[in-house]
């Protein structure tokens, strides 16, 4: 299986012991590794700008896959999920010590992959609000659609692509 240039991260690494230099082709599933690490990730993530503060509920769906791969000493690891999320935006006062206001919604990440995450290509989000206050939604439109997508993806690049290159 030839994986494109463009979707892998290739650092250093070493295969197996049958694997003289690491020359052959040897790749591992992390599957559910990285379904754990993506829901421990998303699952505590928040977000706070202003009076405003988001955070993930439910991660509802995580579908995809990753692998590590080892070829000529060098590590290549790839991934391409599909993520569904949960999100509660709480709106604060002026002195943000009570909540005057709530949205809760839905993301869906239709791909969320080397190319997104590594290389910072345009990421395809699926917002919708499903209850809550509908002048807010004005009001925290940005926070919704783009501040919090783009910390989410600084999450996961921090946290769980730090790790899977550790694989």
């Amino acid at each position: 299986m030839k994986i494109p240039e463009k979707q892998t991260k290739v650092v250093e690494g070493s295969g197996s012991v049958w694997n003289n230099n690491s020359y052959h082709w040897e790749q591992k599933s992390v599957e559910n590794w990285s379904q754990d690490t993506l829901k421990t990730t998303l699952g505590i993530f928040y977000y706070k700008y202003e009076n405003a503060t988001l955070k993930i509920t439910e991660v509802k769906e995580i579908k995809g896959d990753s692998s590590v791969s080892i070829r000529k000493g060098k590590k290549i690891t790839t991934y391409d999920y599909q993520i569904k999320l949960v999100w509660k935006l709480d709106m604060g006062d002026d002195a943000n010590t009570k909540v005057i206001g709530s949205l809760e919604g839905e993301y869906e990440f239709p791909e969320m992959s080397n190319d997104i995450i590594d290389d910072g290509e345009e990421w395809e989000i699926n917002c919708r609000v499903t209850k809550g206050d509908s002048t807010l939604q004005n009001t925290m439109n940005q926070v919704i659609k783009k501040f919090a997508p783009d910390a989410i993806r600084q999450a996961i690049k921090e946290k769980y692509v730090a790790e899977l290159l550790k694989k």
